[in-house]
């Protein structure tokens, strides 16, 4: 079957939506990162709001790369720092 670009990313979008109607987080988070097609930045804000460093920064590495560019750069950059700041708290105590 072939389908154009803009069909394609219709029916993806519909599916996220099905997936988020059936709470099914997991499934959701995993077609938006392969998919590329919705950065979900409520999820990305609540991972960093958690502290979830690892999961913001395999979430947001299926969207993008340090090398990209100087913002994205700056970006994985913070969660490294904060994951550093963490471990050096959690050591010291």
């Amino acid at each position: 079957m072939c389908v154009d670009e803009k069909t394609y990313k219709n029916l993806i979008i519909l599916v996220m939506k099905f997936l988020e109607e059936e709470n099914c987080k997991e499934s959701l988070q995993a077609l938006e990162r392969e998919s590329k097609i919705f950065f979900n930045m409520n999820y990305f804000g609540e991972t960093i709001i958690n502290g979830d460093w690892e999961k913001a920064e395999k979430y947001l590495s299926a969207f993008t790369k340090p090398d990209d560019n100087t913002f994205s750069r700056k970006l994985f950059f913070e969660l490294q720092k904060q994951k550093y700041c963490e471990a050096l708290l959690r050591y010291k105590l």
